[in-house]
């Protein structure tokens, strides 16, 4: 067993880091946060919440600007509302709501400076507590039949080392992802995941090690702080988490894992919009001719 890995770990802890501004979906998002605008019938961040109840997490940490919990109050029960949808015999409504945040725990942790994805996850190392932990990064949007973050930690329970999602992309959008540097003297029996011995984050077509991205989800084991820490900030004066990625690859391996489900960078309007449009489809049985679907 190297330097990081986890001997029989059990992910029970999801990091959601929510501290940014949302500057790509302006003006939508000068008052309303990035994470609380609807896609679908529901708003991001509770999409992100699913997906991690899915995957068997338990214990919720969201990491926000100071003094901004308006996410987490989504999650918390109305009585006010509860009893004025009963009053009004919308049992089912209440019901639904009443089920948003049933059965997790739930905590905040402050980033007071927006200095990278990698700080971001360091904000919450009190309330993982030394145990291994998932990321969602409520932007990058994956819905299919099975949770993007519970296929990680399969991944991660066979491993003990970082665990990233991953699939090809197009050699001309190698700018917009984290790409894997594969081990190719690894093959996994299963098909199911490739071995890194590096990452690069978003580099040039010709400067790719290979065409595997990273899409925004990832299982890391607590020692990933010592890695963090040590992970000086970049040109913009930001911490990346593909840096930190990095440094844990000198000592032992991170594996993209293969995801099933369709991704949208729900980030920008585009992404946002077929977001909209696939979740609508899916909740409320748009059928493919109608005329929201013509539209997409």
């Amino acid at each position: 067993m190297g330097v990081g890995q986890v001997a029989n770990p059990q992910v029970r802890k999801a990091v959601i880091p929510i501290a940014g501004f949302g500057t790509r979906l302006l003006p939508a998002t000068k008052v309303v946060r990035k994470e609380m605008l609807p896609v679908g019938t529901k708003p991001l961040i509770q999409h992100a919440v699913e997906e991690a109840r899915s995957s068997r997490i338990e214990h919720i940490i969201f990491v926000c600007r100071p003094g901004d919990v308006s996410p987490l109050a989504h999650f918390q029960p109305n009585t006010e509302l509860d009893q004025l949808l009963r009053s009004r015999n919308r049992v089912k409504e209440a019901e639904q709501l009443a089920e948003i945040g049933a059965g997790l725990r739930f905590s905040v942790a402050w980033q007071p400076h927006p200095l990278g994805l990698a700080d971001a996850i360091r904000s919450a190392r009190a309330e993982v507590d030394g145990q291994p932990f998932g990321v969602i990064l409520p932007d990058a949007l994956i819905l299919g039949a099975q949770a993007c973050l519970e296929q990680l930690i399969r991944c991660f329970m066979r491993h003990g080392t970082p665990v990233v999602a991953t699939r090809p992309v197009a050699p001309d959008e190698t700018r917009r992802y984290g790409i894997l540097d594969i081990d190719r003297s690894w093959t996994d029996p299963d098909n199911a995941a490739v071995r890194a011995r590096g990452l690069v984050e978003k580099p040039d077509p010709e400067r790719a090690p290979s065409l595997y991205g990273v899409y925004g989800r990832y299982v890391l084991p607590a020692t990933i702080f010592e890695f963090i820490d040590r992970t000086p900030p970049d040109k913009s004066g930001e911490i990346q988490i593909t840096d930190a990625l990095n440094l844990y690859c000198e000592s032992d391996p991170v594996y993209g894992a293969f995801f099933a489900g369709n991704h949208y960078d729900t980030g920008n309007w585009k992404g946002y919009a077929e977001a909209t449009m696939a979740c609508f489809a899916n909740e409320l049985g748009i059928e493919q001719n109608s005329p929201l679907q013509s539209y997409h």
